[in-house]
């Protein structure tokens, strides 16, 4: 009989835990968190240098992120909550395009970089905003 209530016990918890994964895959930004993304974006688009735009972009994937309850660097956000998004290889390219411009001297961007990151970026947003 003891065994019985373990093994229900046991069930118990892992539904618990299947639930709050799927919850938390599920979470979307709140209204507040969402107009405070959506300045951000916008004053981003105002800058005229595109590399400067994809590090102000990469700055906002890492909040959007931190806003839904991920934690550590960009990367780190990323590998956690990238199932949430059904542009995440587009997220993994934007972010590594910023990690080339951020650590590889030299390195550059078109205009066109900096838009694709920007409609990247909008998708995500889109998907969790309020």
């Amino acid at each position: 009989m003891l065994w019985v209530v373990f093994v229900l016990l046991l069930l118990l918890a892992l539904a618990s835990l299947v639930w709050i994964a799927i919850a938390r895959l599920r979470r979307r930004l709140t209204a507040a968190a969402s107009t405070r993304i959506r300045a951000m974006i916008q004053r981003a688009d105002l800058a005229g240098d595109p590399v400067l735009r994809i590090i102000e972009y990469d700055k906002i994937l890492d909040q959007l992120l931190l806003e839904l309850g991920f934690q550590g660097t960009t990367g780190e956000k990323l590998m956690k909550g990238a199932a949430r998004f059904s542009n995440k290889e587009a997220l993994w390219k934007c972010h590594k395009l910023r990690n080339i411009i951020a650590h590889q001297q030299g390195a550059t961007a078109s205009i066109a970089d900096a838009n694709h990151f920007q409609s990247v970026l909008q998708h995500a947003f889109a998907q969790v905003a309020r």
